[in-house]
């Protein structure tokens, strides 16, 4: 399974949207030996430059294919792009109207920078107002987001963030009404089939074999109830003899001349 990450951020959050980036790398090593590959998409690491009615309309269309988003705030919100108030905030609803959800999806993370502030007079109180307001919006939009006090617990965010979204997003395969179906593609209900089968035609030879011993035994009662040990040698052939020829004379002895073959 194969995730793009979209790593997004005003540009007071640069260093920040690095520690993501690398993230995102590093957990890609790891879960890359399980079968599954991360791969990051940021404007300032990997996107073409170009041209379009507005600028950021070619960083959306390099970005249309990406499946899940990291989206940081620290102070400032961002600079408009012509149609909303700053890119970050034009690639997460692009990203919330391209991938609708009926239920809980793992797929939008944003984190907001809670790193205490060296100069609150160097604050454009109009930035961080809207930051506020998109924070509370997003609240209301039943997304749950998170903020961080230090680079390295933003790290340990997107980690978090990433492996919850490859486990839910691994693909599940669907369960046939017939709970053994999977045992009959491997072949295995065939083989207990025959095993049945087998075992019924030898229960059934037994029952032959009985039958067959008990009519020799019956049809033998008069000649057992000689008295061997007062016969002669020849007197002993010839009950041997007629023994022999009862049993080949059994209608079930059949079976035993074709279990001798």
């Amino acid at each position: 399974m194969e995730i793009k990450v979209l790593v997004s951020s005003p540009s007071d959050q640069d260093e920040e949207a690095l520690v993501a980036i690398q993230a995102v790398e590093h957990l890609n090593e790891i879960l890359s030996l399980h079968g599954h590959s991360l791969s990051v998409v940021n404007w300032r690491k990997n996107t073409s430059t170009g041209r379009s009615e507005r600028a950021q309309e070619v960083i959306n269309d390099q970005i249309s294919n990406c499946n899940a988003i990291i989206a940081i705030f620290g102070l400032r919100f961002g600079t408009p792009t012509g149609d909303y108030l700053s890119g970050t905030e034009e690639e997460v609803r692009n990203f919330i109207s391209r991938r609708p959800s009926n239920g809980p999806s793992y797929d939008l993370h944003v984190f907001f920078n809670a790193t205490a502030i060296p100069d609150p007079l160097k604050i454009d109180t109009t930035q961080l107002s809207r930051v506020q307001l998109f924070r509370e919006e997003l609240t209301q939009m039943g997304i749950v987001h998170a903020q961080f006090s230090s680079k390295e617990q933003l790290r340990k965010l997107v980690e978090l963030a990433l492996n919850t979204a490859v486990a839910k997003s691994k693909p599940v395969e669907a369960i046939e009404n017939d709970p053994l179906s999977d045992f009959e593609e491997l072949g295995v209900l065939d083989a207990v089939e025959e095993g049945q089968a087998a075992l019924n035609a030898a229960t059934e030879h037994i029952a032959q074999i009985g039958n067959a011993m008990s009519e020799a035994n019956s049809r033998a009662t008069n000649l057992n109830s000689s008295n061997i040990a007062d016969m002669s040698d020849f007197q002993k052939r010839e009950f041997l003899s007629n023994y022999a020829r009862i049993l080949s004379d059994c209608p079930s002895s059949g079976i035993l001349r074709q279990k001798a073959a």
